[in-house]
């Protein structure tokens, strides 16, 4: 297991959480017409609109229906333009009038929903004067949760449908799993290149090193892990864990499979060796190092805006957890020297 020291923290970027959106952010949803996903729904004012006793009902039917899927975003002040058969894009922004609601009476109505869902959060985002959108980041239930009628609903690619018997066995089985997100750690450090005996000046370049964890935030524990990260090609330089492969399908990314085995070092004082590998369990709340990558440093600033590590991690009977990390989110330790 991973312990972060003082001498050596480990801190995690993980793609749990949503960055909070701003304006910009659903300008740009309208003006590339972005299409609604599994993870994404538009709702126009008229969603927000109680003095129809029915919209409390349906705005607890899509954030149940949200939980009990993977989990995501539904904004409400983006009217939606029909595509075709269950395809919607993002047409123009559509502002809740100000006053008419706030983010207070949309966390009241929800907390209806049983068991209660927590961990939703409410954002409101200013328009102009003619009102404002309400963004509702929506976590993965932990377990099934279920509309005021009674009723388990779960979102399938773009619509919201009531759940079979077996869809609520699978949910409810969530809390009986491990639940493991994959987590990031960049450090920079100088590495001795060459040595001039005549004049002892030495010369540094700068390692870089992605430490690639897995974090276990569920109520149970994990016993045999293993996942891959994809990182763009460009970014690496050269790979000190055990394996390595291309993505076929994205030439331009690599892909590098780890797992949560490790070993005892074993051997006479001085000259240790290791001992037969086994699997150490995540324990939930704890996090555990899986493997390093070096990065190309020189490619880093070029790829810092827009790259993204993408991840998948299984675990025992668990289905598979996947994400995306942006590379510019991770969080960079500088324990270069500074004497050089």
């Amino acid at each position: 297991m991973t312990t972060p020291t003082p001498d050596r923290p480990w801190t995690l970027t993980v793609s749990r959480a949503l960055p909070a959106p701003t304006l910009a952010d659903l300008e740009r949803l309208v003006t590339t017409g972005e299409e609604e996903t599994l993870e994404l729904e538009f709702k126009g004012a008229a969603a927000l609109d109680f003095s129809d006793p029915r919209r409390k009902a349906e705005l607890r039917k899509d954030v149940s229906a949200m939980a009990n899927a993977a989990g995501g975003r539904i904004i409400y002040g983006i009217a939606e333009e029909r595509r075709g058969p269950n395809r919607s894009r993002a047409a123009r922004l559509d502002p809740v009038v100000p006053g008419q609601i706030d983010k207070e009476t949309i966390a009241q109505i929800i907390s209806r929903i049983r068991p209660r869902l927590d961990g939703v959060r409410i954002t409101a985002v200013r328009v102009d004067d003619a009102g404002q959108c309400f963004v509702l980041d929506v976590p993965q239930g932990r377990t099934a949760h279920q509309a005021d009628d009674l009723v388990y609903y779960r979102r399938n690619n773009t619509i919201t449908e009531a759940m079979h018997d077996h869809e609520i066995r699978d949910v409810l089985a969530r809390g009986d799993q491990p639940r493991l997100v994959v987590g990031l750690s960049i450090r920079v450090r100088s590495q001795l290149v060459g040595h001039h005996p005549g004049t002892g000046d030495s010369q540094f370049t700068d390692r870089y090193t992605m430490e690639v964890g897995v974090q276990n935030t569920g109520a149970r524990y994990a016993q045999f892990v293993n996942g891959w990260i994809t990182i763009p090609s460009k970014l690496r330089q050269q790979m000190n864990a055990v394996r390595i492969r291309p993505t076929m399908l994205v030439p331009e990314q690599l892909t590098f499979d780890f797992d949560n085995r490790t070993h005892d070092m074993i051997g006479a004082p001085g000259s240790p060796m290791k001992g037969p590998s086994y699997y150490a369990p995540i324990l939930p709340g704890l996090s555990q190092r899986v493997c390093e990558v070096d990065l190309d440093g020189s490619e880093y600033n070029d790829l810092l805006p827009s790259a993204q590590i993408g991840w998948a991690v299984y675990a025992d009977n668990a289905g598979p957890m996947v994400g995306t990390i942006p590379l510019a989110s991770v969080v960079l330790h500088d324990e270069r020297r500074t004497d050089t």
